[in-house]
C-alpha cells in the first residue's frame, strides 16, 4: 500500500466474529501528526506537512506491506470521513453484513450527514479466497 497526505487506510479482520478490530494501517501526514507534542504547539496549522506535488527533491509515499487474507476488509477513505464520522462508528459499518459498493454509499452518506464539507472519497476492498483455476482438458 502506498499512501502520503491526510487519507487514510484501515483494516478489518472478519473471520465469522463479531467485534472485529478495525486498525488504521496509514500515517497521516499532517503537522498534527508528525509533530511531537503537538497539542501543547500554539497556533499549529491544520496542514499537511508531506504532500507529493512533482517536485525531484526526493518526495515520496510511505510504502507499507500488507499481508491480507480471506475475509479482510480494507477501506481507503479521504478525511472528509475520517475528519467527521467518529472512528467506532466507521468500524460498526465497515464491519456489517453488505457489498463493497452498499458499504461505500453508507459511509459517505455518514459524513454528509455528520456536516462534512470536504470531499468524501471511499474505497472498499472485501479480500475473495483464491480461485483455483482449471484448465480444460486438451
Amino acid at each position: 500500500m502506498a499512501n502520503v497526505g491526510d487519507s487514510r487506510a484501515y483494516l478489518i479482520r472478519r473471520h465469522g466474529s463479531r467485534d472485529n478490530a478495525m486498525v488504521q494501517i496509514s500515517a497521516d501526514h499532517t503537522y498534527e501528526h508528525l509533530v511531537a507534542g503537538a497539542k501543547e504547539v500554539p497556533n499549529l496549522p491544520q496542514k499537511l506537512a508531506r504532500f507529493l506535488d512533482g517536485r525531484d527533491d526526493g518526495r515520496s509515499a510511505d510504502l507499507t506491506p500488507l499481508h491480507l487474507h480471506p475475509g479482510d476488509r480494507v477501506l481507503l477513505c479521504s478525511d472528509g470521513l475520517s475528519s467527521y464520522v467518529p472512528h467506532e462508528q466507521i468500524r460498526a459499518v465497515l464491519d456489517s453484513d453488505g457489498n463493497p459498493g452498499d458499504i461505500a454509499d453508507q459511509l459517505v452518506a455518514l459524513a454528509i450527514d455528520q456536516g462534512g464539507h470536504d470531499n468524501v472519497t471511499v474505497i472498499i476492498i472485501d479480500v475473495a479466497p483464491a480461485l483455483e483455476l482449471r484448465h480444460p482438458e486438451r
